[in-house]
């Protein structure tokens, strides 16, 4: 089996795995070629960028933030292409979108705990 990167601590583990055995850590990147700095660079990269999308969805309703993803998504996964070959595209398409369903169940706890909880606790105080 493959391994997978752990973005936060660098240790490998197998994909299909959702939190690092050494840190507990969301598995977010599934790149087996991938060194732990170079995992901890793209994981920053990520939350920069996160950071600057944020903003524009704020306050928009859930069916328009989720029309946005999925809108998102779609471009992501049409870019995955395997030339002259529809079917192995469409294997990896699936793949891709089994890996990236994977990473998102892995961070909505974490994402949870950071954004809706201390919300939740402000409101109710």
């Amino acid at each position: 089996m493959s391994e997978a990167i752990c973005a936060y601590c660098g240790a490998k583990g197998p994909h299909g795995r959702i939190r690092c055995l050494a840190c507990g850590q969301p598995l977010m990147f599934a790149s087996p070629e991938l060194t732990s700095s170079m995992a901890s660079e793209q994981a920053n990269e990520v939350l920069a960028l996160v950071k600057e999308i944020r903003p524009l969805l704020a306050g928009r309703s859930a069916e328009v933030q989720g029309g946005v993803l999925a809108d998102l998504l779609a471009i992501y996964l049409a870019g995955h292409v395997q030339l002259g070959d529809p079917e192995a595209t469409k294997r990896m398409r699936e793949l891709v979108l089994e890996m990236h369903i994977l990473g998102v169940k892995a961070l909505i706890d974490i994402n949870y705990q950071m954004t809706v909880e201390p919300q939740i606790k402000a409101r109710t105080q």
